[in-house]
């Protein structure tokens, strides 16, 4: 075995040992209480925080829809709900932090040969704005959090992350949309690949009014995102404030997606219990093991979507979503020659 296959083979034993060691501290040290678990009934607090769950999970499929017609790449919507649910279930199932995101690409370029880097460029757009939604928020809680209490605490290389991956995305993303810039980054790819990504970029800056649609979704999510956490809260008997959530509620889903340990088990339960105590909620493990173990159920059940058969599903209201090379892209555009 070579070196490089030898260190990679200890990479998920050492992830796995890290979120053991995490949630085995959680218990130990009080933060995470399972008997508060146990006693959690089903009040309407709780069925409300059920349905936003449920709700954010179907979000991205949503604006994943839209990434796909934007591409000219246009799909039923009972479709890419499967298939984003393959990714939900993958993610559960297998090691590593973009394995949803790899069961998803698979998928996707399975029906679409002949246009191989639009489809997976919309897999990396989508997980693009799902961070970059939850970055805003988190940012602005990170630049408060250190106004007010300094950078003294074990947190400030979360919260200085995440304010330079901000920094970082937001120019990244503004050089990738502006042709002078992306014409110099593409050369850094290998040259059969510049011509397919330059018209998957010519799409997106053609389409950019529903690029921008597909944003305002995802800003709505995050704030549903940060909501649940209040939900989740409450359904434990905690009363915590709304304004004072959507402060922390982004940088613990933010640390869920560390790839430390997997499926950010033990990092983002350590991160939420510290955070929330900072709000004044002593009990943020349970609040972030709750909300897993919400969205785990949502999406075993959503083994009955992914099975289903029948793809035949009207566009939604108000969207006007025929293919935009058609309409709005040069000829030169309409080729799929090099992908």
């Amino acid at each position: 075995m070579s070196r490089l296959a030898w260190q990679r083979s200890l990479v998920l034993p050492v992830k796995i040992g890290i979120g053991i060691g995490l949630v085995t501290w959680l218990l130990s040290s009080g933060r995470l209480d399972l008997s508060r678990l146990a006693a959690v009934r089903l009040t309407g607090q709780f069925e409300a925080l059920f349905a936003a769950v449920v709700c954010s999970m179907c979000v991205p499929a949503v604006r994943w829809w839209w990434l796909l017609h934007i591409q000219g790449l246009p799909q039923s919507l009972i479709t890419i709900v499967r298939i984003t649910w393959v990714g939900y279930l993958a993610a559960l199932a297998l090691p590593g932090a973009a394995s949803g995101d790899l069961a998803k690409s698979i998928l996707i370029l399975k029906d679409n040969r002949q246009a191989r880097a639009r489809a997976f460029s919309t897999v990396l757009a989508d997980r693009f704005l799902g961070l970059y939604s939850l970055m805003l928020p988190g940012a602005v809680s990170a630049a408060w959090m250190a106004y007010r209490d300094g950078w003294d605490s074990m947190l400030s290389l979360l919260m200085m992350g995440t304010l330079i991956s901000l920094v970082a995305s937001t120019a990244g993303i503004a050089a990738l949309l502006y042709p002078g810039t992306r014409s110099i980054l593409l050369r850094f790819f290998p040259s059969a690949w510049r011509d397919s990504w330059e018209e998957s970029f010519g799409f997106y800056v053609a389409g950019w009014r529903h690029l921008a649609g597909c944003f305002g979704l995802s800003i709505a999510n995050a704030m549903l995102t940060s909501a649940i956490f209040v939900l989740a809260s409450r359904s434990l008997g905690q009363n915590i404030a709304w304004d004072t959530t959507y402060l922390v509620g982004p940088l613990v889903v933010i640390a869920n997606w560390v790839p430390f340990a997997p499926g950010g088990i033990g990092v983002a339960e350590s991160v939420a219990s510290e955070l929330f105590e900072r709000i004044g909620n002593p009990h943020g493990a349970e609040v972030m093991t709750l909300t897993r173990i919400c969205a785990g159920v949502v999406s075993l059940a959503g083994l009955a979507c992914v099975f289903r058969k029948g793809d035949s599903v009207p566009q939604g209201p108000g969207l006007d979503l025929q293919p935009v090379e058609t309409k709005t892209l040069p000829s030169t555009f309409l080729n799929d020659g090099g992908e």
